[in-house]
């Protein structure tokens, strides 16, 4: 595969049904699950498994995802991570996987969207932004910025396995 698969998710609360009936559950019927404080476990239950197979999907795709929350709006932050814990410089540089993970944990958000796709992968990345600070002065461009730089990693660091697994790296 010689692209990139990313993700830009923009959510303001949790766990709404699919616009598209093939996409929902049985458990969803015809119209939102529940009210925004029924969400109670990431751990158990129907949603708890709708997360994990989200999780899984973008594992298996190795893909990049940037998602943006609404921190004080429902669960966002029980289901999709903590934007206060995406550890990187003012600039969103240098994003820090290690301590994003750390942060997530010390919060109780170890089973997050954010902190489980960083626990599996090391070139899977999810960063978790705030929707309200969208249209603060160059964060748009910040955020681009660092996806290019997250892919140039990615395609380098794949660029020496594939080396080293044919023998190609001194």
């Amino acid at each position: 595969r010689s692209g990139q698969t990313v993700l830009f998710v923009l959510t303001d609360e949790d766990s709404d049904a699919p616009v598209f009936t093939l996409n929902r559950r049985p458990y969803w019927g015809t119209s939102t699950p529940s009210s925004l404080y029924s969400w109670p476990s990431y751990t158990n239950g129907p949603y708890a498994e709708e997360l994990r197979d989200t999780i899984a999907a973008i594992v298996s795709a190795n893909a990049f995802v940037y998602q943006f929350i609404n921190r004080g709006n429902g669960q966002s932050r029980k289901q999709f991570g903590e934007p206060r814990c995406d550890k990187s410089d003012a600039d969103l540089s240098n994003f820090d996987r290690d301590a994003t993970i750390d942060c997530l944990r010390q919060d109780s958000l170890g089973g997050s969207l954010q902190a489980s796709v960083l626990q599996s992968r090391d070139t899977a990345i999810v960063r978790t932004f705030d929707v309200l600070g969208i249209q603060r002065s160059g964060f748009v461009e910040s955020v681009f910025v660092e996806l290019l730089a997250d892919v140039s990693t990615c395609q380098m660091r794949r660029r020496r396995r594939r080396r080293r697994r044919d023998g190609l790296e001194y």
